[in-house]
């Protein structure tokens, strides 16, 4: 049942005009309002979309379970051997003229220099592979080996080194640096 809650008007006499500059809402302030919302969570959701789609790149080749497990008992032999030679390796990451150098020296059990090595340094960034690198280190002295990075942003970064001869990995470390 409607309620007329306006100034008693004597009967008969029709309702008062809108003054000027008053808001009389009408349906089409209601549709417009109404299509104005879903177009405002529309765009919201599709830059939503976008921004994930565009950090998250997908599925890394040959990282699923199935792959893992199938190299899970060379993965153990390759480090049982590794620790049987007893290798060390120190990485830096030192700033220069031209941004930042990675060095990394390896010695054996008895603090000698390890040479002859093909040695990989892979740069990975926590929470997005788009800011990954991959250096290839050159013999610099018997032992050390370096390459430049360029600019690295701050914050956490794991490193992996690999280090290996005539195709074969001999030894493999992982750890984070804070930059």
């Amino acid at each position: 049942m409607p309620m007329d809650l306006s100034p008693a008007r004597p009967a008969g006499a029709a309702p008062a005009p809108p003054t000027a500059g008053s808001f009389v809402l009408t349906g089409k302030h209601v549709l417009l309002s109404f299509v104005t919302f879903f177009l405002v969570v529309a765009a919201v959701n599709a830059y939503m979309m976008f921004a994930a789609i565009s950090t998250m790149p997908g599925l890394d080749a040959g990282r699923n379970g199935y792959d893992v497990s199938q190299r899970y008992n060379g993965e153990i032999q390759a480090a049982e051997a590794q620790a049987a030679r007893g290798w060390r390796s120190d990485a830096e990451l030192s700033v220069t003229a031209a941004g930042m150098q990675a060095i990394v020296v390896f010695t054996d059990r008895a603090g000698a220099a390890i040479g002859g090595l093909d040695v990989e340094m892979r740069l990975m960034h926590p929470s997005s592979r788009q800011l990954d690198r991959a250096l290839i280190l050159k013999p610099m002295a018997p032992g050390t080996y370096a390459a430049p990075v360029g600019t690295l942003g701050p914050g956490a970064w794991d490193v992996v080194i690999t280090a290996s001869r005539d195709g074969t990995r001999l030894y493999q470390s992982r750890n984070r640096k804070q930059i």
